[in-house]
């Protein structure tokens, strides 16, 4: 099936019986995910961040407002934010548009 959205999504598929308790920790999980990953990539756009950077900035404070997530969680969100930031750098700078993110309205 081919898609016209040019947007690409990631899924990760978990093969398991998952009872009402477990679907509540990984919605969990990914709700903190996908608010780690707007923000770091909103400031890696703006000042040009690099993995390093993100993690000066945003580490701590992460770790402070999830404190039951697994550090590699939030270290995975830093690394993904910046492969994120400099591939709508390049599309920005072929001329493209960058999507906003559905949470915006946009």
């Amino acid at each position: 099936m081919r898609s016209s959205s040019k947007e690409v999504k990631r899924t990760v598929v978990v093969e398991c019986y998952a009872n009402k308790w477990t679907r509540k920790a990984l919605r969990e999980i990914e709700d903190a995910y996908r608010e780690m990953l707007e923000e770091m990539v909103e400031y890696a756009l703006e000042h040009g961040a690099s993995q390093s950077t993100l993690h000066k900035v945003f580490y701590e404070r992460f770790r402070e407002r999830f404190p039951r997530l697994p550090t590699r969680v939030v270290k995975g969100a830093y690394r993904d934010a910046v492969r994120r930031a400099k591939s709508f750098r390049r599309l920005k700078k072929r001329g493209g548009r960058i999507p906003k993110s559905p949470r915006s309205g946009g």
